[in-house]
């Protein structure tokens, strides 16, 4: 014991000092190639950051294009100076109104206004809602006074009454040289968000001022990127309806690069790698900002990946030489062993090669036992039969004589039509008794027929041509209906007619005191099995005995070995199925043989 602990224990050094020496290597490899992969890492993350900034900047513009020259279009409709001409007309309020609802449908707006001279809302889209717009004053906004004045004008903001964020486009609707009110296309800023959520990176719209009108990052809305000026505070309260509590700046550690890469760090926690750049409106630029923890993350799992891997690779080379010394070992041990074990063996196989040989011997003899009881079963069934077939063979000789006299007859009167009946008659009649003669040659050899696709209801119907005449001596009518579909089972045909054979014998004996004898056969599937039932009226099982035990019999001495069923059940068990039998609950006996059900080939 004190030396197999030893050894073990220095095996174990010799593994693990090694593969402390891979490890090592391995985390100083991945320390060397870290910067490496995360700078790797970083620039395919600007790369991604880079076209989403292209695509936010685009969106974006791509609106601001779309919604500047609408208000125009709309302010060229006559309808609008009438109803600014006569704002008091009831019949022209309700189709400007409708008018201005279609429109925002087609343009994608969320409100399309007119407005008189006063800033006063005199028709919109929304008319409809319960918190209609129109009558509202909306005199204070700049682009407003800027469109009353005559030129084209945009504004974003919080509208004071919804408390959204929106984008307006405002234009003058002008008589010639006089303006006589001012179309408003709003548009909400939050639905150009909406695209945004599903980013793995940040993206921020500021404008002008500096403030963060737009962010996929809530709490980044209304923040600055620089602290603001009390008075710009009010300002932006005032003008834009900034909420004062929240302009307040996002502490980036520096501003973001209109031509660089920059890394930044917000309110001293997360850092990202911020990309930017300006926009077509004066001051706006959009800044996408990647994080840098996922990067690292990222990078931290490929070189750990990576160190064990090498470590792994390591520690397999150094057992593969630990276990190629340790089976040179086991070579030189099992060396000394191989000669006396191949003594044993020699020894062993010489007794077992004697033990073999008789056991092979006893197994050939129970063999041929076993066919000569399963042929004196067939003989013994032959001797039952044999009485009631000679008369079924006698009967269509006596027929065929007397059709050859008549036809003999028939010739020599010249009647060779009725002549030639008789000898077809004569054919018929020999076809009978050669199919009983073959009937009962197959039945009479060995069986040495293998296993196959057997079907069912064919080896019935010639059992049932062997057991006929029997069963018409006794005045028993063995009832049978073959399924409309043959079907086949795994089985040999000739040992399968022995067994039914068998089972339509017992039965017959059955019922031979029986004033109203019955029965009958059925062929049926069950699952992935075919059953043969042999029925019958008789006594039925006695209970507490096994009717397949060898030699045991009911019947009288000399009529029968008791050994029909035994080999019966053997047969059935050779085919890979059982037989079971039981009592009908209307009196009498029921045997079931239970086949495996095959397709035919």
């Amino acid at each position: 014991m004190t030396r197999s602990y030893s050894i073990g224990a220095a095996r174990r050094s010799g593994i693990w000092i090694p593969s402390a020496f891979g490890l090592t290597i391995a985390t100083l490899v991945g320390l060397a190639v870290w910067p490496t992969v995360v700078d790797r890492l970083v620039d395919a993350e600007r790369r991604a950051a880079a076209a989403t900034l292209r695509l936010v900047a685009q969106s974006l513009e791509q609106t601001v294009e779309r919604f500047d020259p609408i208000p125009s279009l709309i302010a060229d409709r006559p309808v609008l100076l009438r109803l600014l001409r006569d704002p008091g007309n009831t019949g022209l309020g309700p189709f400007v109104n409708e008018t201005l609802s279609q429109i925002a449908r087609a343009v994608g707006a969320s409100d399309v206004y007119l407005l008189d001279m006063d800033g006063q809302v005199v028709a919109a889209s929304d008319y409809r809602g319960d918190n209609s717009s129109i009558g509202r004053d909306l005199a204070s906004r700049p682009d407003i006074r800027a469109a009353a004045r005559g030129g084209a004008a945009r504004f974003h903001g919080i509208d004071v009454d919804t408390d959204r964020r929106v984008l307006a486009f405002a234009g003058p609707v002008t008589e010639g040289i006089d303006v006589l009110g001012v179309v408003v296309v709003r548009n909400s800023a939050s639905a150009l968000e909406t695209g945004w959520s599903g980013l793995s990176q940040s993206v921020a719209i500021v404008d002008g001022d500096g403030v963060v009108f737009l962010s996929s990052e809530a709490d980044w809305v209304y923040r600055t990127l620089r602290p603001l000026a009390s008075n710009d505070r009010i300002r932006l309260a005032a003008g834009r309806g900034y909420p004062s509590e929240r302009l307040e700046p996002l502490r980036l550690s520096r501003l973001p690069s209109l031509t660089e890469p920059t890394r930044v760090t917000i309110d001293d926690a997360s850092t990202f790698t911020a990309e930017s750049r300006p926009l077509s409106l004066p001051g706006w630029q959009a800044i996408v900002l990647s994080p840098l923890l996922p990067v690292q993350r990222q990078a931290a799992l490929m070189v750990g990946v990576g160190v064990l891997a090498i470590w792994a690779l390591a520690l397999g080379a150094t057992i593969f030489l630990q276990r190629r010394a340790r089976l040179a070992e086991r070579v030189a041990y099992e060396a000394t062993l191989r000669d006396d074990l191949e003594r044993r063996v020699l020894e062993r196989t010489e007794a077992l090669g004697r033990e073999v040989d008789e056991r092979r011997a006893a197994e050939e003899k129970l063999r041929r036992t076993q066919a000569e009881l399963v042929h004196a079963g067939k003989l013994a069934a032959l001797g039952h039969m044999s009485a009631a077939l000679s008369h079924e063979i006698n009967q269509p000789l006596g027929a065929v004589k007397s059709y050859a006299e008549n036809a003999a007859q028939y010739l020599d009167r010249g009647r060779t039509d009725e002549a030639r009946e008789n000898v077809t008659l004569i054919s018929q009649m020999a076809d009978r008794m050669a199919r009983i003669s073959g009937y009962l040659r197959d039945f009479a050899r060995r069986p040495g027929d293998a296993l196959g696709a057997v079907p069912v209801s064919e080896v019935a119907e010639r059992a049932l041509v062997l057991t006929g005449p029997r069963a018409q001596r006794a005045g028993v009518t063995i009832a049978f209906e073959p399924p409309s579909t043959e079907l086949h089972a795994v089985a040999g045909a000739l040992r399968l007619e022995q067994v039914i054979v068998n089972l339509l014998s017992n039965a017959l004996d059955a019922v031979a005191s029986n004033e109203m004898p019955e029965v009958s056969m059925e062929v049926a599937a069950a699952e992935d099995t075919v059953e043969v039932r042999v029925l019958d009226n008789g006594p039925g099982l006695a209970p507490d005995i096994d009717p397949f035990e060898p030699f045991f019999t009911t019947k009288p001495a000399g009529e029968g070995m008791g050994i029909g069923l035994s080999i019966s059940y053997n047969i059935v068990e050779d085919f890979g199925g059982r037989i079971e039998a039981s009592n009908r609950p209307g009196g009498g006996a029921v045997f079931t043989v239970v086949l495996r059900l095959t397709e035919e080939k």
